[in-house]
């Protein structure tokens, strides 16, 4: 469902909607889509004058300001998810960890670390937990629900993290000879791995152009 306001662009509600739904997603169904929506309508019409400068002089929104307002959308909707958490399940803040490429990236060679890797069907031993991701608990629940994502990947998209992610010298062209690939290609093939380990979990979208620079010390 999309919420249809006046005054607003179809790609603006798009932007509003989506960061609404990102939140309903990372809350697994906690709230209604309609609660996560409406929080992000909140921030909104308390944020106009915000709203506004991100538009030009002809009233429209870049690609790079749509994404931010999604974002802010987003973050708006998500607190309110985790208020609600925590006052029902009398948690902690800390409890529930935000998936982004960034975040992903850093937690991977926790995965990796002490692990072997097969070229076959499964990487490690299957994770054995009950526990959802992003329902709350403590930083080894967060590397399994990442280890966990990890194994929903292709395995050519395994190999590919594992390769850059598993040794602290590990490079975009070392990854690039080894799979007969562009430092371009390999870079947009980790991210939209990535991507889809954070669909699994619950984060924000990104676009791989955001990345660019993350490691680019690793290629010096």
């Amino acid at each position: 469902m999309v919420i249809q306001v006046e005054g607003y662009s179809d790609a603006e509600l798009k932007a509003i909607n989506d960061g609404a739904y990102r939140a309903y997603v990372v809350g697994r169904g906690y709230l209604e889509l309609s609660d996560c929506q409406q929080e992000a309508w909140l921030w909104i019409l308390e944020h106009e004058d915000k709203v506004n400068d991100m538009r030009d002089d002809e009233g429209a929104m870049s690609k790079s300001d749509l994404s931010n307002l999604g974002n802010h959308c987003y973050k708006a909707a998500l607190a309110h998810v985790r208020y609600v958490m925590q006052t029902n399940n009398k948690t902690r803040p800390q409890d529930f960890a935000t998936f982004t490429v960034n975040r992903v990236q850093d937690l991977l060679p926790e995965v990796f670390g002490g692990h072997s890797f097969t070229t076959g069907q499964q990487v490690n031993e299957e994770v054995k937990s009950s526990i959802a991701p992003n329902e709350g608990g403590t930083w080894l629940v967060t590397i399994i629900d990442v280890e966990r994502a990890f194994k929903q990947l292709t395995q050519e998209q395994k190999q590919l993290l594992f390769e850059l992610h598993s040794h602290p010298d590990a490079t975009y062209k070392d990854a690039g000879e080894q799979f007969g690939l562009t430092e371009a290609q390999v870079r947009r093939r980790e991210v939209k791995a990535i991507e889809a380990m954070i669909d699994y979990l619950g984060g924000p979208k990104v676009e791989w152009e955001y990345q660019r620079g993350r490691r680019s010390n690793r290629d010096m």
